[in-house]
């Protein structure tokens, strides 16, 4: 799907310039800077960044699905902390022009653009665990039970798309001759 591998490849975007500024940063300050005095668990968490946006990106083409869903959480705990720390460190009556601020609201539009069109990126995404089998026409129909005779191996168990063919094999064997 084309429009899936645009959209993941704008979302990638997006991230891989996220991680230039969260290394910018670490370059600037140090892997131990405080961020102005915020708690150890938001400096800890903004400096991961560095490491998990780019993961993240690479996810969308690697296992696509996995970065879909690790973009949305990415972006959504990312807002709702910034949105957080905001509200917690600004002064009286300043939440509203902090959190106007254009790196917080680039990250909001980024969320709602995921949001928009998580649909068309998780479309587009094939997992390899739910390949679907081939069809029945297309399946190996029996085998030789080592009798001469040949054993059909049919029905589904659970997510399997055939009985096994050990399972017929052994089936067939034990039929009396």
């Amino acid at each position: 799907m084309r429009s899936s591998l645009i959209v993941r490849s704008i979302w990638a975007f997006c991230l891989l310039v996220a991680t230039a500024n969260h290394a910018f940063i670490l370059l600037r300050h140090g892997l131990f800077w405080d961020y102005g005095g915020v708690g150890w668990a938001s400096a800890v968490y903004w400096s991961g960044l560095t490491v998990v946006d780019p993961i993240v990106a690479a996810l969308l083409f690697v296992r696509p699905r996995a970065g879909v869903a690790g973009t949305i959480a990415l972006i959504t705990t990312n807002v709702a902390h910034n949105l957080a720390v905001t509200a917690r460190y600004a002064p009286e009556g300043e939440f509203l022009n902090r959190a106007a601020h254009p790196i917080i609201l680039s990250q909001i539009g980024f969320m709602l653009f995921v949001g928009a069109t998580a649909r068309i990126a998780w479309r587009g995404t094939r997992s390899g665990a739910r390949r679907r089998p081939a069809s029945r026409s297309t399946w190996p129909r029996g085998m030789d039970n080592g009798t001469g005779r040949i054993v059909e191996a049919v029905g589904e168990v659970g997510r399997a798309p055939y009985a096994s063919f050990a399972s017929a094999f052994i089936a067939g064997s034990d039929a009396s001759r």
